[in-house]
């Protein structure tokens, strides 16, 4: 069954960089609106606001920004499938095999996923390198995903990025699979992983990319800008000023696609028919839609919201590794 929200207090609209706090914008364009969240459907269409970026740090970021608490209650409703794949994940198949090529010997010490469902990632890691000295650990708000996660001898040792407080130059590597784009602050985030990671310790981000064709093609309108909890974007320049704020490095990048690559005529028709219906529908007030109650014009919302689909398939997602150096610094916004 679809639950019905009202989201009119869900919004915050900010007249600075959520991250760095510098008031120079630019508004780019506005982003679609959207009627869903996961299973969940909107009694008004949330307000996407405006895709912008910060002219100080390169954050790219939706304005106005959907409030944490908001965005942790829209997750707590979800049903505990919806983040299960049936295919594997390409980004999981990346990431596993550039661990294990930079440990040789299958030694990585104590390595955190942030985010980790049911651990599918780590139990991958943990049978590929077979070494019983490596730690692995978990972040979880789900309970039930939690659960699953330690039976398979994932630690979970919180639901939420606060609580690493306790665990002080503790990891040797930390991963965020698919959660920088869910993230309110950056800088925040970043401090907080800098004082849970060892001296030369690896953090490795897999998520969308502001530089990406695909992304400077359809920019607002792009499919991964329209989905409602995405609301941070990274860019390369923002991945510098991060680095040099906490004093890391970025050893590797690696551009990738988080689906198989499609070669049939079929799926290049199917994207472009998607994209015709979207612009169509883009052109028709919201009112239409919210007045009506009929089941075919409420599916037609999700592809309203859905945003425009590239059919060349290029490569719009980054893995970075940012590595540690130096001394550790505090968050003052400079």
């Amino acid at each position: 069954m679809v639950n019905h929200l009202s989201i009119e207090k869900g919004n915050e609209h900010l007249i600075q960089c959520p991250s760095c706090k510098s008031e120079d914008i630019l508004k780019i364009g506005k982003v679609p609106e959207a009627f869903y969240f996961g299973t969940n459907i909107f009694q008004v269409p949330i307000n996407s606001g405006y895709l912008c970026k910060c002219n100080h740090c390169s954050l790219y970021f939706k304005n106005p920004l959907l409030q944490k608490d908001y965005i942790d209650y829209l997750y707590s409703i979800q049903p505990e499938t919806l983040w299960l794949y049936k295919e594997e994940r390409v980004d999981f198949e990346l990431l596993v095999n550039y661990i294990t090529s930079k440990k040789p010997n299958s030694s990585i010490g104590k390595i955190l996923d942030i985010g980790c469902f049911d651990g599918a990632f780590l139990i991958k890691l943990k049978n590929r390198l077979n070494n019983s000295s490596n730690e692995y650990y978990g972040i979880e708000p789900s309970e039930k995903a939690a659960t699953v996660a330690k039976e398979h001898g994932i630690k979970i040792i919180g639901k939420f990025i606060s609580d690493l407080k306790e665990y002080n130059s503790y990891f040797d590597t930390i991963v965020l699979i698919d959660v920088f784009e869910h993230i309110t602050d950056t800088v925040e985030l970043f401090q907080a992983l800098n004082d849970a990671l060892l001296p030369n310790g690896n953090i490795i981000i897999l998520t969308g990319w502001v530089d990406s064709i695909p992304f400077k093609e359809y920019q607002n309108e792009y499919y991964y800008v329209s989905m409602p909890e995405h609301i941070l974007f990274l860019s390369n320049a923002h991945a510098e000023f991060l680095s040099q704020k906490f004093s890391f490095s970025v050893s590797s990048k690696k551009l990738f696609s988080h689906i198989e690559l499609q070669k049939s005529k079929l799926y290049s028709i199917k994207i472009l028919i998607k994209n015709s219906i979207f612009l169509f529908l883009n052109s028709i007030p919201a009112i239409f839609f919210i007045s009506k109650k009929n089941k075919f014009i409420r599916k037609l919302l999700q592809l309203r919201g859905y945003g425009l689909i590239d059919k060349k398939q290029r490569p719009d997602h980054i893995m970075i590794d940012f590595v540690k150096i130096g001394k550790k610094q505090s968050a003052s916004n400079s």
